[in-house]
């Protein structure tokens, strides 16, 4: 069982490079694959801290000429290996960043005492191990014609969706030139959001549809989409032998082209998760705050988390083989009238174990089993829990945060 202990702190930004008259509103916050460090971005600036003890190793601030030119920041996310990060922002442009240990500098270091000191005393507050250091190195731009909506990292490439066209397209990571020697053709492709390449999205036929967020874990090959339109979708990519017949012209006969005629072609398979053939009587066009805006994936239990924009939660069982579904699980606060609106999901995230999910809305967070059970949230300013968990005045006593009214930053962010 989870339980929500401890206490809260508050992280300053002071230190962040910067101009004091500079907006720091914090937009994002995300930790890599380890849980060891996490990045705080905002429009201008992203800074990697260390989870335990939580300090500032290292920051990247954008000079003015940058944001004019390429966008203030939307979004970072992690490379899987994070080693690397790629920051979405306004003006359709990736930037990405390189991050590099320096075992030579230390950023935090016990204070120069002797030898045997060390070695006969216990250190103390500070004065453990040292931190190893970091350096975030601003490794390129990239353009993305059309209108980027969304961004997923890769190990080899960088996914990613626009709007016009109305497509989901693979670009490879940049690499220096000694890296390409030995580097096999990733190359890039496209596809376009049609009824041909994607006959179990709705919508396709039509060419309105679009990709809103894309989802993915590293134990698995199965993704999740949310669509423009409220939809959650279960997908994953797979290879199949091309149809000669069916190739373009320009295709065949171009000798650029790094695809001969009958190699196996990447498609993407998939089911639309929410709303599924139960609530086929909701009309999202109608009832917009019944759309889906994220989706959590758990490989461990076979669940789908997807958060509605009415901050409800729906769990739903992975597809089968034969692509059916097993009926979804509602989630809703108890007695979220009490505590005031919860305002819409901004997050999702299960635990590495996959027992629990951590879940941001707008107006607060939650954790919530495996099983449907709310463990623990806050929506407004009060802590509430369930009466087998206060029980023990301990545990009230951990879970107030202190200083909670601050504004901080814009939304929850769970991770």
């Amino acid at each position: 069982m989870y339980f929500a202990t401890g206490s809260a702190r508050l992280l300053s930004l002071a230190n962040v490079s910067g101009s004091e008259d500079e907006d720091k509103t914090v937009i994002g916050i995300n930790a890599n694959s380890r849980k060891n460090l996490f990045f705080v971005l905002t429009k201008s600036n992203i800074s990697i801290w260390k989870v335990r003890p939580p300090v500032l190793l290292a920051s990247v601030q954008r000079t003015k000429i940058s944001v004019d030119e390429h966008g203030a920041n939307v979004a970072a996310f992690w490379s899987p290996e994070g080693s690397k990060i790629a920051i979405h922002t306004t003006a359709s442009f990736v930037v990405l960043v390189n991050i590099y240990q320096t075992p030579d500098y230390r950023p935090l270091s016990r204070l120069s005492v002797a030898s045997i000191i060390r070695t006969t005393f216990l250190p103390g507050p500070g004065e453990g191990l040292p931190l190893e250091g970091l350096y975030l190195q601003l490794r390129g731009v990239i353009k993305i014609d059309g209108e980027l909506l969304c961004l997923s990292p890769r190990i080899t490439h960088l996914l990613f969706a626009t709007r016009n066209p109305a497509a989901v397209q693979q670009l490879p990571w940049p690499q220096d030139d000694e890296e390409e020697e030995d580097a096999g053709w990733l190359g890039h492709e496209t596809w376009s959001l049609n009824e041909q390449q994607f006959p179990w999205l709705d919508g396709s036929a039509e060419g309105h549809v679009t990709l809103s967020k894309i989802r993915h874990t590293k134990t698995s090959a199965a993704e999740g989409w949310i669509t423009n339109d409220g939809k959650a979708y279960f997908t994953h990519l797979t290879k199949q032998e091309r149809d000669p017949n069916q190739l373009p012209e320009q295709e065949v006969q171009s000798p650029a082209s790094h695809k001969t005629t009958g190699e196996d072609e990447s498609v993407w398979l998939g089911t639309r998760l929410y709303p599924d053939s139960s609530s086929l009587g909701l009309d999202l066009g109608n009832n917009p705050s019944k759309g889906a805006v994220d989706i959590a994936l758990n490989s461990r239990f076979s669940i789908v988390a997807v958060g509605l924009e009415d901050g409800e939660l729906v769990y739903i069982p992975f597809p089968s083989q034969e692509g059916t579904l097993a009926p979804p699980k509602f989630l809703k606060i108890p007695d979220l009238s009490l505590y005031g609106s919860c305002g819409r999901v901004t997050s999702l995230e299960w635990t590495s174990d996959g027992y629990a999910l951590a879940v941001g809305w707008q107006n607060g967070w939650g954790i919530v089993s495996v099983g449907g059970r709310f463990l623990a949230w806050n929506i407004g300013a009060s802590i509430s829990h369930p009466e087998y968990l206060i029980q023990d005045p301990i545990v009230l006593e951990l879970t107030q945060w202190p200083g909670y009214r601050t504004p901080l930053c814009t939304e929850y962010q769970i991770w």
